[in-house]
């Protein structure tokens, strides 16, 4: 029986298209909820989904199994269960420390989530328009307890000692914010303090003595309780805008947008009579700016979340005074730029600067010294020189990255792209601009480009470069000695890459798609057949295959784009942002989870091996994968068939029949619901005439 299950098992992998693994960085993310509880913490990345650490932030594992959004705004708890609220779809339960989410939405489907809390059985989830609404049942049902509420944007919700304090405000250009309370669990609610005209509140917490309530005023306030003698707290240095606060007992900390003197934190230790201001970031320049978003206070240790330049996880033992990185194991990064150099990659992040790797992703190594911002534009080389470009100028090294300095002079903003040729290399702003002296020097290259905006990227075929501005594609054959704008047969609608093959060019279009032309764009051709998504943000070409990135997975054509295959077996976040390669691998940069890669040979195999008849049918991988309990299944027919779609355990047992019916041509989704198999590796096989393809999905609960 062993050897049946082993034969039966490889037979079906033989015939599965290769997974994506993700690369070993690059470490860091935006963070934005630091989250203890039951002596594990809870992680919410912007882009990335969950991180749970059980070693107090040593090491972190990513958790996102059931969850249908990856971006993640905060935490709240009751019991053993743990609620998470993401961005797009609404909150999310576990009672397993994050090793599977289910749904908890009846009574908040449609709403826009802005915070939760909870007071003891009692869960609050504040929304965008529709006030608050409570659940006593573990977010099986939600009702709405707006009682006594005049405003129904609730910005903030803390609860101490049985009393609920939120932050309301108006939908509106009137920005009058209040704090009201309830000491009955929302049966009705009471103003406690209203702010004056064009103020803002953000964040409010409470220690169950004393409140503090901050916002984008550059204001914080105090009171002894909910009802009276709220008084404002100054700061002889002034305070940027308040987004987070935490307190433990005479330990208040405040957590800011970078502004005033460099500082995105502020705390003190004897209740706030002292304050000390400071910048959990290491790198912190005159040129960066960054947001603490998120503070936990754990024992006598504290934890920032923050997003923008060097962000990540950072961790302070002694009282705030020092900080240090704590994002290892986190991968959370968003990625801005990928290029290959003699088989090294080399990735620009929004946030981390640049790294390479020399071995497909074990290790990545940072290169920073010398840059101020972190928030990398493009990468580039011309020779053996070095080149970046960042929202705080352009960079340039000459010893491999170890050192870099400004290359500024003739430019007037970051670089979006780099291309070079024969010792010469171009940059690309607001137009396009020329050195020929390793950038020493930067002078105009832009004779017959019309700018309206900035451009996007270069790309070469033969002799020719091409390079974008905003939705307009032009044409130099001379490296930029002068430029022809091509004819297109779109408008208004930005061109985000490019790439060649043969003699086409390949242009995404956000939102439109793809578009191919001859060299001199004679016509052009929409190619989006098999394209489940057409906002574009990659293109890459390797060999005979092209790739793109969109905002919802990763597809390959291997005839010049007549047919897109989906390549996502693997994913975690399908938001694809840059797409490379070297002689062995294919590397995929995402928005939120780091660089991941696939070999090369294994997608050239995959794909011979499952052309049997690709223009007649195709079958999709499944999404999503892992799933639980329920996945989409799309499939797609040329011709009129009789069809078969079955599902197998590995001992390669029928377990359900999906569609066993003849359909005419078309595009066709099924959704599976696997509640009643247990967790394990399960195929599905798709039949229609001679056209057999098997595909293999992931079931967790």
């Amino acid at each position: 029986m062993k050897l049946i299950i082993t034969v039966l098992f490889l037979f079906f992998c033989s015939i599965l298209k290769a997974d994506w693994t993700q690369t070993n960085g690059v470490y860091g993310g935006s963070i934005k909820k630091v989250f203890p509880v039951n002596g594990n913490i809870f992680i919410g990345t912007m882009y990335g989904g969950v991180y749970v650490s059980s070693d107090n932030g040593i090491s972190f594992n990513l958790r996102n199994s059931g969850l249908t959004d990856i971006k993640i705004n905060s935490f709240t708890s009751e019991g053993n269960n743990v609620y998470v609220m993401c961005e797009d779809s609404g909150i999310f339960r576990t009672s397993n420390n994050g090793l599977n989410w289910v749904s908890a939405n009846n009574g908040l489907q449609g709403m826009k989530l802005l915070c939760v809390g909870s007071n003891g059985s009692n869960i609050f989830a504040g929304t965008q328009s529709n006030g608050i609404f409570k659940s006593t049942n573990s977010g099986l049902n939600w009702f709405n307890v707006n009682n006594g509420l005049s405003q129904l944007k609730i910005r903030d919700i803390s609860v101490s000692n049985s009393t609920i304090l939120l932050i309301c405000g108006n939908n509106t250009n009137s920005y009058i914010d209040r704090i009201v309370y309830s000491t009955n669990n929302g049966s009705n609610w009471q103003s406690s303090f209203t702010l004056s005209s064009s103020e803002e509140f953000n964040s409010i917490a409470s220690d169950g003595s004393t409140i503090f309530a901050g916002g984008t005023h550059g204001k914080l306030y105090k009171a002894t309780n909910p009802v009276f003698n709220w008084s404002q707290i100054y700061f002889s240095t002034g305070l940027p805008e308040v987004n987070t606060i935490a307190l433990s007992s005479l330990k208040i900390i405040l957590g800011a947008s970078s502004g005033l003197n460099n500082a995105n934190l502020y705390y003190t230790t004897n209740g706030g009579y002292n304050w000390t201001s400071g910048n959990v970031n290491q790198y912190f320049s005159s040129s960066s700016y960054s947001i603490v978003n998120s503070i936990a206070i754990i024992g006598t240790d504290f934890y920032a979340g923050v997003s923008g330049d060097d962000d990540g996880l950072f961790k302070s033992t002694n009282n705030g005074q020092n900080w240090l990185s704590s994002s290892r194991n986190i991968i959370a990064t968003e990625i801005s730029d990928l290029q290959s150099v003699n088989n090294n990659i080399f990735c620009g992040t929004t946030s981390q600067g640049i790294s390479f790797t020399t071995d497909n992703g074990t290790e990545w190594t940072s290169i920073n010294n010398g840059i101020n911002s972190r928030n990398i534009l493009s990468f580039g080389t011309c020779d053996s020189v070095y080149f970046t470009g960042t929202y705080s100028g352009n960079y340039r090294s000459t010893n491999y990255g170890l050192n870099w300095i400004t290359s500024n002079l003739g430019f007037t903003d970051g670089s979006r792209a780099f291309i070079s040729e024969n010792g010469q290399i171009m940059g690309l702003g607001y137009a396009p601009l020329k050195s020929t002296d390793y950038g020493l020097f930067w002078f105009s290259a832009g004779a017959g480009y019309t700018s309206q905006g900035v451009g996007s990227c270069f790309t070469k075929i033969g002799s020719y470069t091409y390079t974008t501005n905003e939705y307009r594609i032009f044409l130099s054959p001379n490296f930029g000695t002068f430029w022809i704008e091509l004819p297109t047969v779109w408008s208004a609608a930005d061109v985000t890459s490019m790439t060649g093959k043969d003699q086409h060019l390949f242009a995404g279009v956000l939102d439109s798609g793809i578009y191919k032309t001859d060299s001199l764009a004679g016509s052009w051709t929409r190619i989006n057949n098999g394209l489940t998504n057409r906002k574009i943000r990659a293109l890459h070409t390797n060999s005979n295959k092209v790739f793109a990135g969109t905002e919802a997975g990763l597809f390959v054509t291997t005839n010049n784009g007549s047919n897109w295959h989906p390549l996502n077996n693997g994913f975690t976040n399908l938001y694809i942002t840059s797409i490379i390669s070297n002689a062995t691998y294919l590397f995929a940069g995402t928005r939120g989870s780091g660089i991941w890669k696939i070999p090369l040979s294994e997608i050239l195999t995959d794909i011979k091996a499952n052309t049997n008849d690709p223009v007649t049918f195709y079958l999709f991988q499944n999404y999503p994968n892992p799933f639980n309990p329920v996945t989409q299944i799309n499939y797609e027919l040329r011709v009129t068939n009789y069809v078969k779609l079955r599902v197998y355990d590995v001992l390669g047992k029928e377990v359900a029949v999906l569609v066993n019916e003849k359909l005419s041509p078309g595009n066709y989704e099924f959704e599976f619901n696997g509640s009643g198999l247990s967790s394990g590796i399960y195929f599905y096989k798709l039949e229609a005439g001679n056209f057999s393809e098997t595909r293999r999905m992931i079931l967790l609960k």
